[in-house]
């Protein structure tokens, strides 16, 4: 489904947007818009819960599970880890020489670091040294949890797609009532130390695995199967994220984008097959993973409302809106090179020993 990829670059560069938007820039409607852009972290896992099962389902179904669990380990390894680990370590290197928009080096390091590289730190209570990948912590764990959301989804008398969708979106709802300060909004938990975010990553997830299972049934083909259904989708979202309070209805909606842009016949989901939005799908793990790296490897910086200084270390003017063009320019060359000489070859690598070990072990 193209236009899925499309919709993750799109979700990718407004997670930008919240981290390098100038401080007193924007007021009113544009304001609340942009801090709602952590939100986008949920539509990522939605989309990954969507498509893995629709990916991987037959794979659990026509081989015995030991096989299949380890071939699907290996095959979101080579997908998650490289890049990551790569991003996590130019972070760590950034933040020990004092290169950074924090006021201290990680000590001691050894078990933060082994944490990170290991994609368990938002498990285990510790920061992530690159800060958007407490995320992908989450969808590790959620991958490593598949199966058991594979086997709700299978479970005739408990585990409908319908209830699977209702109970995950109950613990969102507990999670966005919780007593927290210091957030932009009721979603917004990338709190280390806690288990908040593992449970935003999975009960985001487990909807995005619902949703593909139930996509299909006729009680929604009415309200998702008309060309401009995405158009009102989109909309609806885009008026929700300017508003206050409004997390859990944004996401609601977000599942709804999902389901009639998997139509594929919309206004909308012309727009999101476009070359240029395929691409942005396509380097969008790069693009999220890169924007700290790219920050704090050229001065003292702050990684919020301070981004207009990154651009006057690079040497490139800082009129008004010119400075956020261009970081974006930057990040998106950066995010091609990575995506090109890293992130495809390892995965091709990294695939091809899980092809090998699964034909063996069969």
């Amino acid at each position: 489904m193209r236009s899925l990829t499309g919709l993750r670059g799109i979700a990718a560069l407004l997670v930008v947007l919240l981290h390098t938007a100038p401080a007193g820039g924007v007021a009113g409607f544009g304001a609340v818009f942009i801090r709602h852009g952590y939100l986008w972290v949920d539509m990522f896992l939605l989309l990954s819960g969507f498509i893995l099962l629709r990916t991987y389902e037959r794979l659990f179904q026509e081989r015995p599970f030991p096989i299949a669990y380890a071939d699907f380990l290996l095959r979101r390894l080579a997908r998650l880890w490289p890049l990551f680990a790569l991003a996590t370590v130019a972070t760590f290197v950034a933040r020990q020489t004092g290169r950074t928009w924090y006021a201290d080096t990680i000590h001691p390091w050894g078990w933060v670091l082994v944490a990170n590289l290991t994609m368990t730190q938002a498990w285990v209570g510790q920061d992530s040294i690159d800060v958007p990948g407490w995320s992908v912590s989450g969808e590790w764990a959620c991958c490593l949890m598949f199966p058991l959301f594979l086997r709700l989804l299978d479970n005739r008398r408990g585990g409908s797609a319908a209830g699977l969708y209702l109970a995950a979106f109950a613990v969102l709802t507990v999670l966005a009532w919780l007593p927290v300060p210091a957030r932009a909004g009721g979603l917004d938990l990338a709190l280390p130390a806690t288990p908040f975010p593992v449970l935003r990553c999975m009960a985001s997830f487990a909807m995005g695995m619902a949703l593909w299972r139930g996509c299909g049934h006729r009680r929604l083909e009415p309200l998702v199967s008309s060309p401009l259904a995405d158009v009102v989708a989109t909309g609806l979202i885009l008026a929700m994220m300017g508003k206050p309070h409004t997390d859990l209805a944004i996401v609601a909606l977000f599942s709804l984008l999902i389901l009639c842009l998997s139509r594929q016949r919309g206004v909308v989901d012309r727009m999101l097959r476009t070359g240029p939005a395929y691409w942005a799908g396509q380097v969008s793990y790069s693009v999220y993973l890169l924007q700290v790296p790219l920050i704090v490897l050229k001065g003292q910086t702050r990684l919020t409302h301070d981004a207009q200084q990154v651009l006057v270390a690079y040497g490139l003017s800082a009129t008004k809106g010119s400075w956020l063009c261009l970081f974006y320019v930057l990040l998106l060359i950066c995010s091609a090179i990575t995506w090109w000489m890293v992130e495809r070859p390892s995965r091709t690598m990294l695939r091809a020993v899980a092809y090998r070990l699964s034909g063996l072990a069969a």
